[in-house]
Formats: structure tokens, sequence, C-alpha cells
């Protein structure tokens, strides 16, 4: 709803609170990420992955900041593990990843355009 401060202050006590429940990382780095704080957001989505490896939010999300800082082969990787998570695609982080590899796939594309005039 916008009122990024005060679930910032939320999820940062959640965390303290219980460093070990993934949902919380995933959850502040969400809110790192709406504020554009993207390594911030970067090492919350490690630490809910690391706690629960089929966290497809964080993967998701981290895949979206991999994309923007042109990280497009860890990107990739991201993507193709939410793929074998989730193989019906059953998650609303599926469809998502889905449209982030067809957006990577696009990119890649330009990019062998571009080359091939140059």
């Amino acid at each position: 709803t916008g009122k990024l401060d005060e679930a910032a202050t939320v999820f940062e006590g959640l965390v303290a609170l219980d460093p070990y429940e993934g949902s919380f990382h995933t959850g502040l780095g969400a809110v790192y990420q709406q504020r554009q704080k993207l390594e911030e957001a970067s090492i919350e989505y490690d630490r809910a992955i690391a706690l629960n490896e089929n966290d497809l939010a964080a993967r998701c999300n981290r895949a979206e900041i991999r994309v923007q800082q042109r990280q497009f082969d860890a990107a990739a990787d991201d993507i193709k593990e939410i793929a074998l998570r989730d193989p019906e695609g059953a998650s609303g982080h599926s469809q998502r990843a889905k449209v982030l590899a067809m957006a990577l796939a696009s990119m890649a594309q330009q990019a062998l355009e571009v080359e091939d005039e140059g």
C-alpha cells in the first residue's frame, strides 16, 4: 500500500526476532527492492533461499534484480531453478519467471542482431 517505511520496520523486526524464517527475509527483500536498494534486497533474497531453496518469490525477485543489473547468466539460473521447482507453472512467480525468460531471450536476440550488423 506504499507504506514502505512501516513495512521495513516490521520486516526488520521480524528478521531480528527470527532470523531463520526465510519468508521474513523475502518480505524485507521486497521492501528493499521497492525502495531501489537492490544490493540489500539481493542479500535478503540470498538469505531467504539459503533457508528455503523452494522460495520462488525470493528467486523470482532476485532474477528481476539480476536482469536490472545486467547479470543475465545469474538471472537465467534463477529462472531455470523456478522452472525446475514448479514444473507445472502453478505459482504466480513461475508466470513472472516466464515473462523474465522471454525478456532475456529478446535481449539476447537484439544483442546478436547488433553483433551481426557490426
